[in-house]
């Protein structure tokens, strides 16, 4: 069993742009990404508890495109 990354493409992306860096990139990418995942489903659903469920859908799109 490995391991995938889930985000292949902004992974993809960043190694393009690392010009002879990738190692680090990719470990980058991966030490913000983890945590960014991580935290994620707390802060939704600390943000549905204080203004509802609509705000917190309406701000998931904005949180995945960044």
């Amino acid at each position: 069993m490995g391991i995938a990354d889930p985000c292949p493409l902004p992974l993809a992306i960043t190694i393009d742009a690392a010009h002879g860096h990738e190692d680090r990139a990719n470990a980058r990418t991966q030490l913000l990404g983890g945590p960014a995942t991580a935290a994620a489903p707390s802060l939704l659903g600390s943000l549905a508890d204080r203004h509802g469920l609509a705000a917190a859908f309406a701000l998931e799109p904005v949180l995945i495109g960044a």
